[in-house]
């Protein structure tokens, strides 16, 4: 493939950039379960929507892109609130298992998210994203804290909750 480039007086034709954005993948969350309160506790994404290239494990609920390169990691996590008034919830990206900040390419240290919401008796759906820096064989995992004084559930219709993520082209 090639573009049209223009330097000022000629035209010519010049290779065009890009590259593939993968390993991609995109999973979901497969069971309603309770998630205690003021406890990070992992989501479990057990179906695989898609995935290109690496390995998404429905099992231990984890991603491993297989390739080095920088990621772009989104979550969405659907969580049934009852009669909660200022709900804290904060959901995490853990690189090999642990919560780290070290991996963040943004500067907005948006690994964490927080929000403080008044609800009633609905589904409520929190949302976070950033951009990290994999080696080739880490692994990524999603994980959610509340801090309402009783457990609540994990809302896992699949619209609410889910996983995906996919290589930038640089």
């Amino acid at each position: 493939d090639e573009v049209l480039t223009h330097d000022g007086t000629d035209l010519s034709w010049a290779a065009a950039g890009g590259g593939a954005n993968s390993p991609m993948f995109s999973a979901r969350s497969t069971g309603m379960f309770l998630i205690s309160t003021n406890v990070f506790t992992k989501v479990n994404f057990g179906e695989q929507l898609w995935s290109v290239g690496g390995t998404l494990d429905t099992i231990n609920y984890r991603w491993t892109p297989g390739t080095a390169g920088k990621y772009l990691l989104m979550a969405q996590v659907g969580l049934y609130s009852v009669g909660v008034d200022d709900m804290y919830v904060e959901i995490q990206f853990w690189k090999n298992g642990a919560f780290s900040a070290s991996p963040l390419i943004n500067d907005l240290g948006a690994t964490r998210f927080v929000e403080n919401e008044r609800a009633s008796d609905v589904t409520q759906s929190f949302f976070n994203s950033t951009i990290v820096v994999d080696d080739g064989d880490d692994y990524w995992e999603c994980y959610v804290k509340h801090g309402y004084p009783s457990s609540v559930n994990l809302w896992n219709n699949g619209h609410y909750t889910n996983f995906c993520g996919f290589k930038l082209i640089e």
